[in-house]
């Protein structure tokens, strides 16, 4: 069925978790309900009084649902509960996607940032380690049977580069938000069988055509639809001076960490893709029976025609190559035979 097709990506790892279980509030909430729905104290075998002194009765509604939730939390009997709610989520979106064969992209300021200053970022931390044969961006990408990536930077560890959206992201105390990444950089080291992983995290100048839409946003809420040219072009300085940092040192604009990768990852990813491939069938199930038939029908055909538009492509590639390498002309040639030639000489 469809979740065979499922692997995690290792930019999603941090998103698909298992239940963490309760925790010390969690647990405790737990059992004063038990208790109450017994009618005793937790520290006493008495019956519970209330503030006017009547026994307790039986647990109103809400507290019977948060009773039997936190319950199945705490000792999970399914799939669904073994999950995390993010991973829930996750999954949900993944097989209405699989299913119609389409995905709607997130974007946003600090994603476009990171995506079109990637490369920058490499090579401002090229310039901080000051190693000349700190590579460029890879563009490799590796599948595996249950996970699926592509790095950023492969040089003796897996390097991934993080773009600051502004100087308020740069923390060289604590390491948060670098420490977020850590996850999804195991993902990769095994995938790419390196020997630890690391990060840069760089503050890169803004693009100017995102400056000019973020000062006409702000000019426009401030001032009206009829602002003048000069309060735009103010609005623009500002933000010019405030998201380029070139007058910085390299020192205040690349934070770098290196770190050993969890030694556990790989065989960790299978166990959570095989709970997440049961909970998909389940999920897939819930649908009714001639909306599942439509959709496996519907992905067969998706998938086939992908395979050909690929050979196709693959082909008039090939196709092309060849004619820049070896082209071939269409113009007549004359060939001489040694018999006419010394006639000719004749």
């Amino acid at each position: 069925m469809i979740s065979q097709h499922f692997r995690i990506r290792a930019s999603s790892r941090s998103k698909i978790s298992t239940s963490t279980g309760l925790t010390h509030n969690q647990f405790w909430t737990m059992r004063k309900h038990q208790y109450r729905r017994m009618g005793q104290n937790p520290k006493s075998p008495v019956w519970t009084v209330n503030k006017s002194g009547k026994r307790e009765g039986p647990l109103p509604k809400t507290y019977a649902e948060t009773l039997l939730n936190l319950q199945r939390k705490h000792r999970p009997s399914n799939v669904k509960d073994k999950l995390s709610t993010g991973a829930i989520t996750y999954l949900n979106k993944w097989v209405q996607d699989f299913m119609y064969q389409r995905k709607n992209y997130f974007t946003s300021g600090p994603t476009s940032k990171g995506t079109r200053k990637e490369n920058k970022a490499i090579e401002l931390t090229r310039e901080y380690l000051q190693d000349p044969f700190f590579p460029k961006k890879n563009e490799w990408r590796v599948v595996g049977e249950y996970s699926e990536g592509e790095c950023d930077i492969r040089y003796g560890r897996t390097w991934d580069a993080k773009v600051a959206y502004t100087h308020e992201q740069m923390d060289f105390i604590s390491n948060e938000a670098i420490r977020a990444y850590e996850e999804q950089v195991s993902e990769y080291n095994y995938l790419f069988l390196t020997n630890g992983g690391a990060i840069t995290r760089v503050l890169c100048n803004m693009p100017s055509d995102m400056i000019l839409s973020k000062a006409y946003s702000q000019v426009k809420a401030s001032k009206g639809p009829d602002f003048t040219e000069d309060q735009l072009n103010e609005v623009i300085d500002r933000l010019t001076r405030n998201h380029t940092y070139d007058d910085l040192p390299i020192e205040m604009r690349v934070h770098t960490k290196t770190f050993d990768c969890n030694p556990n990852a790989e065989e960790e990813t299978k166990q959570l893709v095989l709970l997440c491939r049961e909970y998909i069938e389940q999920r897939f199930k819930e649908y009714p029976e001639h909306v599942q038939a439509a959709a496996l029908a519907y992905i067969k055909m998706r998938k086939e025609r992908s395979h050909w538009a690929d050979v196709k492509g693959t082909q008039e590639r090939a196709k092309a190559w060849q004619e820049e390498h070896y082209p071939t002309t269409h113009e007549s040639i004359t060939l001489i035979l040694p018999e006419t030639a010394q006639s000719e000489r004749a």
